[in-house]
């Protein structure tokens, strides 16, 4: 009988412990004063939410939507090198609009700029068979692996063909 009582004592204090626990734990993350749920904001603090959250998108954005122009493949190297006329995310526009702009549905403000492509055989091909069935008027996704507003010529890390026109 002595053994039921000790494990049965053992038993409540390691329960009253996980209460304690859990209560402790979700006190913590609780932020006094302050209230975070989107209903309480005004119109105004959640443009600024939302703006801040597309600047953040926008400064860490390493692919751009484009369609190429050109494609030239110098002799005797397996590359060829692509003209795409890029759509890139105007990152000074976007930080120079007010929060009430960003109420309800908001387009990213973006501009077009000319790169001149590189691709070889580290570059992953998505939708691609291989080098030779890149087209002049694919529309694709490239990966720069850097920030496409600083650079303007460049090696792709990655192409995917998002459409071809078949005619």
């Amino acid at each position: 009988m002595k053994k039921s009582v000790l494990i049965t004592l053992v038993a409540i204090i390691l329960v009253m412990f996980v209460v304690l626990f859990a209560v402790i734990a979700s006190k913590d993350g609780k932020v006094t004063g302050s209230k975070v749920s989107g209903t309480e904001l005004t119109p105004e603090q959640r443009g600024d939410v939302v703006k801040e959250h597309q600047l953040e998108l926008s400064k860490n954005e390493k692919s751009f939507n484009g369609i190429i122009g050109s494609v030239t493949t110098p002799k005797n190297i397996k590359i060829k090198i692509l003209e795409v006329d890029g759509v890139i995310d105007d990152f000074e526009v976007l930080k120079n609009m007010n929060p009430d702009e960003f109420k309800g549905t908001v387009e990213v403000p973006t501009m077009k700029k000319i790169f001149k492509v590189g691709v070889d055989e580290n570059t992953k091909l998505i939708g691609f068979e291989n080098l030779d069935d890149i087209k002049s008027g694919d529309q694709v996704r490239i990966n720069a692996g850097q920030d496409p507003r600083n650079v303007e010529e460049f090696t792709a890390i990655e192409i995917e063909l998002n459409y071809r026109n078949r005619n």
